[in-house]
This record gives structure tokens, sequence and C-alpha cells, in this order.
């Protein structure tokens, strides 16, 4: 046995954990995102193998990266460094996809059960760090609760950003009233050693 590995000193990471920050958007930031794109959210949302409505249901769209959503990312990546490096530890290099909108809608039985964020290909194999913003007050749904599987529901707060694991269990539950509208990130990095 290597007795180096038993003087291991410092602070050791909470990768099992979630990260939050409460006011991460204005509500105005959040009121304008969903003003600008929530008209776009048409495309039916699906899953890793393929799943287009038992898993999932939600209807979605891709934020692109430009002038007008810099800002977006800009916020994002922010809160990722300030997360990673107050819990994750992880070795972040890269955002390889999109950042996504979705809604979920008690008219079409929005949920997601639960998942974890990565897959068996490059894209999405390297995923660390999930980030949701919840952009909808609270009070404009019932349910839809964010919550990660053994930590229960999460911050609901309008304009509350929530840094999980990619490869924590976490699901929203049946909407129940109204609709939720989210953003997500995902932080990329290389493979866990």
């Amino acid at each position: 046995m290597d007795t180096d590995l038993l003087h291991l000193s410092g602070n050791y990471p909470n990768q099992t954990h979630y990260y939050y920050f409460k006011n991460g958007f204005s509500c105005e930031e959040c009121n304008s995102i969903v003003a600008e794109f929530s008209e776009k959210c048409s495309e039916k949302s699906s899953v890793f193998t393929g799943d287009t409505g038992s898993v999932r249901k939600s209807k979605i769209c891709w934020l692109p990266r430009t002038d007008s959503t810099r800002w977006i990312y800009s916020k994002f990546l922010e809160m990722a460094k300030s997360a990673n490096e107050a819990m994750f530890h992880f070795d972040l290099t890269t955002v390889m996809d999109t950042i996504q909108m979705a809604v979920y809608e008690e008219a079409d039985g929005g949920k997601y059960d639960y998942h974890m964020d990565l897959g068996s290909n490059n894209k999405y194999a390297c995923r660390k760090i999930t980030m949701v913003c919840q952009l909808s007050d609270e009070g404009a749904y019932a349910g839809g609760n964010l919550e990660i599987m053994e930590k229960g529901v999460v911050c609901r707060e309008q304009g509350c950003v929530i840094c999980l694991p990619s490869f924590l269990y976490h699901r929203v539950t049946p909407i129940l009233r109204g609709k939720r509208y989210s953003l997500v990130m995902w932080v990329c990095g290389p493979p866990l050693r």
C-alpha cells in the first residue's frame, strides 16, 4: 500500500452536492430572456436514448452564442468558476453545447424523470457541471420542482442558478399548473481521475 496516499492534506472537494447562487440573474434579466426566446421553444425535447415522451416532456430551443447572448454566457461562466473553486474543484476546459432553454407546461404534462446529464459520446461524456437557471417566478407554476436525488427540492426562486455535478441524478417533477421556464448550460472538462 502506498503510504503517501495516507498523508494527503488540505480541503477536499465536495463533488456529491450542489452549489447555488440565489440571485444569479435578476428578475428583470429572467423576464427579458423569456420575452426574447419563449416563442422559439418549439422543439420537442428528447433524451440520449432517443425517447421523446415517456421520460421527458418539454419543449426546448437553443441560445446561440451571439452579441446579444454573450452576457448570458459570461454570467454563467463566472458562476461556474466561482462554484467550482468553492466546492467541486473539477478540471474545467470548455462549453461544448449552446445554452438550452426549456419550457415545462401543464397542458403538455411537462416533466423530466430522474437522469444524469452524461452520455456515451465525447460531446456528452465530458460534462462536469450542469447549471440551471430558474427563469419563471415561482408563483407562476405549481409542481415543476428541480430535485436532486437524495438532496430534495432545490431553490425555486426566479433568477436562482443551481450548479451540480453532471453525474448526479436529478429531475423536474410534473407541472401541476402553469409554465416553468429554465436555462441549462453544461461546462465540460477531461475525464475524472
